[in-house]
């Protein structure tokens, strides 16, 4: 027996339910949205669940009803992005080395190839890539919590391979040993050269547009320091340097790892 209640009846009462719905499948985004700039900002250990939820104007309980516990929401807004990063990196890598051909390539085209989805990312002025390139670079402060970071190395796993493999071709005499250190190196001066971009932009906002420009001149004099340093040291990971003489015959190839990393960040921001 067809109801007797009208279409029109009952469009007011779906209707009001649709909002509440809709809320209800954005709030998760919402909070990884806050938490990811949040732990961008203060890392994981200088943000709290209540922080986040503060900022998000959302209650405490809601954290926990999506996401259970501060680990599992850090998981999760570490590795949201994780597998588009390693694809565009991929992608970003074949196309510079398709018209080589079989020829080995150089440690200056590789490093321009990985990094330029991430320049491109932070050129386009979105903010979510900005704060998720700003997180990545805590992974540095987490080597005692492989299980908070580990969302996004194994998305990443693909992309680091397929590295290695060029940096392997493009350095044909190295051991399998120096060719992971220059991957960790690469990551390392990557990562430096993010925390230089934020200190900068963090320092931009409270100058004038005049002023803000000119410090584009001084952006890169600690990067430039190293760059020129007569010891030949570089930073690498969160401790130390890595004293280049040291690389024997590929000293070249870390300067020049150094060198592109901080001349394509330049060429991103000024």
């Amino acid at each position: 027996m067809p109801s007797r209640i009208s279409h029109a009846d009952r469009s007011p009462a779906i209707a009001s339910r649709l909002p509440r719905a809709a809320a209800r499948s954005t709030t998760p985004e919402r909070i990884l949205d806050t938490a990811e700039q949040l732990f961008a900002m203060h890392g994981y250990f200088g943000t709290s669940i209540r922080d986040i939820m503060q900022s998000c104007g959302m209650e405490l309980s809601l954290a926990r009803y999506h996401f259970g516990s501060k680990d599992a929401l850090f998981q999760q807004a570490i590795g949201r992005r994780a597998a588009v990063i390693s694809q565009q990196v991929i992608e970003s890598l074949e196309a510079a080395l398709a018209p080589l051909g079989d020829q080995p390539p150089n440690v200056e085209l590789i490093v321009s190839a990985l990094s330029t989805p991430a320049f491109t990312h932070l050129k386009s002025g979105d903010p979510k890539w900005r704060n998720y390139l700003r997180l990545l670079t805590q992974i540095g402060r987490l080597l005692e919590r492989p299980d908070l970071t580990a969302p996004f190395h194994d998305q990443y796993a693909p992309a680091a391979a397929r590295y290695r493999e060029a940096f392997a071709k493009a350095l044909p005499g190295a051991t399998h040993e120096t060719v992971e250190l220059v991957q960790h190196f690469v990551e390392s001066v990557f990562h430096l050269v993010l925390n230089e971009l934020y200190a900068q932009d963090a320092r931009s906002r409270t100058r004038t547009q005049r002023a803000a420009h000119r410090t584009h001149a001084h952006l890169f004099d600690p990067l430039r320091g190293w760059r020129h340093r007569g010891n030949g040291q570089f930073p690498i990971g969160t401790t130390g340097f890595l004293r280049i003489d040291s690389c024997g015959e590929h000293r070249s190839e870390f300067r020049t790892i150094f060198n592109t990393s901080a001349a394509r960040a330049e060429h991103a921001v000024v």
